[in-house]
């Protein structure tokens, strides 16, 4: 993997949350779930064409074919259960389902980065 692309990836996945940030997003979580995810929403518009584009400049297309599989093909099924009727209770826990995919899969990644330097 390309040394600039590899950096750049490294920088936003190990971005370091401190306590109150956290406590402050959980506090949101509970109070306004809406607003919540509209802002992991956003950071997550603006972090997963970074990661993509690092991915396929350091053909890793294992990591990217595990991102479809594991983070956008649940997505898709729970935003296609939400448009259902009968399953429109379910829409928060679609969401949270997903959001979790896409943290594990990022933690995942975090932890395999050391792995992929070029030698």
């Amino acid at each position: 993997m390309r040394k600039i692309d590899l950096d750049l990836l490294r920088s936003w996945l190990e971005w370091d949350f401190g306590g109150p940030a956290v406590l402050g997003f959980a506090v949101l979580l509970y109070f306004r779930p809406g607003l919540a995810f509209l802002i992991f929403l956003a950071l997550a518009v603006v972090f997963i064409p970074i990661l993509i584009t690092a991915l396929y400049r350091g053909r890793r297309y294992g990591w990217l074919f595990f991102f479809f599989v594991f983070v956008v093909v649940p997505g898709l099924l729970f935003y296609y259960m939400s448009t259902d009727s009968q399953l429109a209770g379910f829409v928060l826990l679609g969401k949270s389902i997903t959001i979790g995919l896409f943290v594990m899969y990022c933690y995942l990644l975090r932890v395999s980065l050391p792995a992929m330097q070029d030698p």
